[in-house]
């Protein structure tokens, strides 16, 4: 339970074309274990709120993937993802070297495993840039994070992948579906 400030508050609704998107660290691989000890980016986003202007916002709980889905589908916008941009944890890389066998790669990890709680933003690309080079600790004493740009919002609604060279994809909103029977 908590407050926010009237008109402070992050919303998946008010994504903007032209907007970077930004992630607060590496994702991947959490069900190595550090889904058992969730360390969510509570006082960076505190942080972040006091001297960024954030367009759009949500955690990244059910995967990079889906949850970006749900923000673009939100915001009626779409997403492009520079896919040597995403920031692999090493866990992800771990986890596709003992599980050999699902035929993931540690970025299709990065990409669709869940309950890595960096957080998702969108910004305008001056806002973007500078959160990226402002030091994590001059924002949060002690903070792990390390924020990247991993892509642009687009107007056209859907997600699509940019690799290396140049090709584009689409991308697929995968990730952790809570589904009840």
């Amino acid at each position: 339970i908590g407050s926010v400030a009237p008109g402070r508050a992050w919303r998946r609704d008010t994504a903007q074309p032209g907007d970077r998107i930004v992630v607060t660290g590496p994702v991947g691989g959490s069900l190595l274990g550090r889904h058992l000890a969730v360390a969510p980016r509570c006082r960076e986003a505190v942080a972040i709120a006091g001297r960024f202007s954030v367009h759009a916002a949500i955690d990244i709980s059910d995967g990079l993937g889906l949850d970006l889905a749900r923000l673009t589908a939100a915001s009626g916008v779409g997403g492009l993802i520079d896919l040597p941009a995403v920031p692999v944890h090493p866990d992800a890389e771990r986890l596709a070297a003992v599980q050999p066998s699902a035929g993931r790669t540690p970025l299709e990890h990065a990409l669709g495993d869940g309950e890595d709680f960096e957080l998702l933003l969108t910004l305008s690309p001056a806002e973007a840039a500078r959160l990226v080079a402002t030091p994590p600790e001059e924002l949060v004493a002690g903070s792990s994070m390390r924020p990247a740009i991993i892509g642009a919002i687009t107007a056209e609604p859907g997600l699509t992948a940019r690799t290396a060279a140049g090709q584009l994809l689409p991308l697929a909103a995968e990730g952790f579906d809570h589904v009840f029977d």
